[in-house]
């Protein structure tokens, strides 16, 4: 998929031989989205990511065909915020909402391409430390008069569709634990379905075994302890320079040192753990993302 960049924009086109007045949408009178007309939506709509439920992401409109498309000229054009632009706006009665990227909502006359409202969320400053590009917004939802989307920080919230104004927003997960998501829901039956791609931080229990010659470095290594792991992740590509962050496509190459990624020219991996046991030669540490049997390096102390 092509991303494109700043600086970009909405560009909305028109036949020369414009449709009549008559049946170009206004907007100013919102309808409210009702279950039956996301189930069956009019051709001048487009009330969700692919229109429909079955996704074809298809328009009954005929206006526009093979014989006349040459003759599209622009009609106005809109500023979008910089960054990742891979949204694909709704339309009803007679408004356009664009996804924009950072969680920036555009209303925009859809005849005229006049900004109507515009609202941009606020985001914990240190989302991008968890997040690696929380600018991605690809779709928003409608239903009643509200338009919902799902935000960079993990909440799912819902705007007045006529002013912009936050109605409601509930905090789904903390953002912290590693859930991500670069789409927005969908309404069936009038519930808000989002999905979310979660990559936890931490992860399983799990002994560390020492060779019994180095028994006495485990001396005064108590439960209840925090310790840095050092491994040595041996199933690593050490060629491998930039990467795609948490392997997801969608995400802009980046160069390891700037990633978490296992594969980089020295694969040491660093994990802070909590030691729940020590018998013999054998440490239990909770939270250790690492794969079974990987060389344990070093242990050092948190301090």
């Amino acid at each position: 998929m092509k991303r494109l960049m700043p600086a970009t924009g909405f560009v909305a086109l028109a036949l020369l031989s414009a449709v009549p007045e008559a049946q170009q949408p206004i907007a100013g009178s919102f309808v409210p989205v009702t279950d039956k007309m996301l189930a069956s939506p009019d051709p001048g709509d487009w009330l969700m990511w692919r229109r429909t439920w079955n996704s074809w992401g298809y328009s009954p409109l005929t206006q526009i065909n093979k014989t006349n498309v040459r003759q599209l000229t622009l009609a106005w054009s809109h500023a979008m915020t910089p960054g990742i632009q891979e949204g694909t706006p709704l339309v009803h009665s007679g408004i356009l909402f664009m996804p924009n990227p950072a969680d920036v909502i555009h209303a925009l006359n859809a005849k005229t391409g006049d900004l109507l409202w515009e609202y941009k969320r606020a985001w914990p400053e240190d989302l991008k430390k968890y997040f690696p590009v929380p600018e991605i917004n690809r779709n928003l939802a409608i239903h009643g008069s509200y338009i919902i989307d799902t935000s960079g920080d993990d909440f799912v919230f819902a705007l007045d569709a006529s002013t912009g104004r936050l109605a409601w927003e509930t905090k789904i997960l903390d953002y912290r634990l590693g859930a991500q998501q670069t789409s927005g829901p969908i309404i069936v039956n009038g519930k808000v379905i989002s999905g979310r791609g979660c990559e936890p931080e931490g992860g399983p229990d799990a002994w560390l075994v020492f060779e019994p010659r180095v028994l006495d470095a485990l001396d005064g290594l108590e439960p209840g302890a925090r310790v840095i792991v050092l491994t040595w992740l041996d199933r690593a590509d050490r060629d491998t320079l930039r990467v795609h962050p948490r392997d997801d496509a969608s995400n802009p190459l980046r160069g390891v040192f700037g990633t978490r990624s296992a594969d980089r020219p020295n694969p040491i991996g660093l994990h802070e753990v909590k030691v729940l046991a020590v018998e013999g030669n054998r440490v239990r540490v909770s939270d250790l993302e690492a794969l079974d049997g990987t060389p344990v390096v070093d242990l050092k102390p948190v301090i």
